[in-house]
């Protein structure tokens, strides 16, 4: 069984990480969850003005932990003014930028892969579901929950647009759906076909 778990985790690993070449390169899934701004050089020079800025995500408009424990605030009531009226605004600055082939990256990502469809893979061994089918849910469901679960959240809390989060979500629930009957079809028990309730072969 242990050979099993770790021969679903390297082919699992290899499915994620090819999958999400498919759905963000070959088949253009989230081409339009990005979109381009009116004037991007007036936007980099109005970044600049800001001073030195780190690796971080900002968000305005901005307050503290303290005036958001304080609703009743003048401090709090003007920013909640700010905020309904919008725009509500998130960016991500990386500063001395990156390689955009994103070399660099596919190694952690190939491993993240990997170790994802490991816990997947340990999760079904541990179910001890004899059925196909019943593996394939559980190893879908390990997959799509916590994904479903980010993405609503960026939805629900930061505002993200309903269109990308759709994308997220197809994609995720495609990526579970395949990766579920690859890891139920290699994680697996005898008298599989009995377990479903069906005869086996004579």
């Amino acid at each position: 069984m242990a050979i099993r778990v770790i021969v679903a985790a390297i082919v699992g690993g290899l499915f994620i990480f090819f999958w999400g070449f498919l759905t963000w390169a070959a088949l253009g899934l989230h081409d339009n969850d990005f979109s381009e701004l009116p004037d991007e050089a007036a936007f980099v020079s109005d970044l600049a003005k800001q001073g030195t800025l780190e690796h971080r995500i900002y968000f305005l408009p901005w307050t503290t932990s303290e005036t958001m424990s304080d609703p009743k605030s003048e401090e709090f009531k003007a920013y909640a003014e700010k905020f309904k009226k919008g725009p509500l605004v998130t960016v991500m600055v990386k500063p001395d930028g990156a390689d955009p082939e994103m070399m660099d990256v596919f190694p952690i990502s190939g491993l993240t892969d990997f170790l994802v469809a490991l816990a997947i893979s340990i999760v079904v061994a541990l179910s001890s579901a004899t059925c196909f089918y019943r593996r394939w849910f559980i190893a879908g469901m390990c997959f799509l929950v916590g994904n479903v679960v980010s993405g609503m959240n960026y939805r629900l809390y930061f505002y993200f647009p309903a269109d990308y989060t759709q994308n997220i979500l197809l994609d995720n629930a495609g990526c579970a759906l395949f990766l579920g009957a690859i890891v139920a079809g290699i994680v697996k028990v005898k008298k599989d076909a009995a377990s479903c309730g069906v005869s086996p072969a004579a």
